[in-house]
């Protein structure tokens, strides 16, 4: 074989390379967009089997690993789940539809289902350095530092989150109530009363408000704040317990018993509040 034949030769084998190569991606494109669809039609079964036969011959296929771990989210199999979001941070290749920070985020929440906190902190830490302007991510790290019993740390990374979105309830909320718990009373005043000047009816707000006014003595301020906090499921139970304690403590014993005796129905199990 002469060398002119040999270059044609080795041009029509790269040729060849290129275009397997280029039938395979489509292929793939093909087959990860029916997969999609099929998980959009509630049908993970089927899109399962489709993305793990893909996986099996390309291992590095990081769209097809992010949506296989979409299906068993979806269907509450975290513990699934979480290993294909990990290849895909280990393969570190991404297209529309997942970046980095979404992917850290669901295995964020997979570590809060399982109450890893921990982890998922260092996790939305990670998304922070992503997205510096994401004021959601701030609050949540402020959030499990709250849950973790951090408070300074918490409360500072709330403050984060408020620098970027004066009007987000949850994070002045959760400033409030770190403010109350460290007896910063000033603090807390001004934060509770930000929360329920942009949302009156966020009852929770409500209560730490009424708690500070039970500090300060001022029964009369505390009492309506009290009831507003009622209307809180989760705070029903000490909102009723505390004003009738409001109550008891201004000298107006009939109506305090008679709130008292409305909290008691309420327990279902013992505790500090129903003691």
């Amino acid at each position: 074989m002469d060398f002119g034949t040999t270059i044609i030769v080795v041009f029509i084998a790269i040729v060849l390379i290129i275009v397997i190569l280029i039938l395979k991606k489509v292929f793939s494109s093909s087959q990860i967009e029916h997969a999609a669809k099929l998980m959009d039609n509630g049908n993970y079964s089927d899109a399962i089997k489709i993305l793990k036969s893909l996986i099996n011959k390309n291992d590095l296929n990081s769209k097809a690993h992010f949506l296989l771990g979409e299906c068993y989210l979806r269907q509450e199999n975290f513990e699934w789940a979480m290993p294909e979001y990990k290849n895909v941070l280990k393969i570190s290749k991404y297209s529309e539809g997942f970046s980095e920070a979404k992917v850290r985020e669901r295995l964020a929440d997979i570590f809060l289902h399982y109450n890893m906190l921990e982890e998922a902190q260092k996790e939305f830490l990670l998304i922070s350095q992503l997205q510096p302007n994401n004021y959601q991510i701030y609050y949540r790290i402020g959030k499990i530092f709250k849950d973790r019993n951090y408070l300074t740390n918490a409360y500072s990374y709330l403050k984060k989150a408020i620098s970027i979105n004066p009007k987000h309830l949850d994070s002045l909320f959760l400033a409030g109530e770190i403010s109350y718990d460290q007896k910063r009373y000033s603090d807390a005043l001004e934060e509770l009363q930000l929360v329920l000047r942009i949302e009156p009816e966020y009852y929770k707000a409500h209560y730490y408000l009424g708690m500070v006014h039970m500090i300060n003595q001022n029964y009369n301020f505390a009492i309506p704040e009290f009831d507003f906090a009622i209307k809180d499921p989760e705070f029903k139970l000490v909102a009723l317990s505390q004003k009738g304690r409001a109550l008891f403590e201004s000298r107006n014993i009939e109506k305090a018993i008679i709130e008292l005796e409305r909290a008691i129905r309420l327990i279902k199990t013992e505790n500090v509040t129903s003691l």
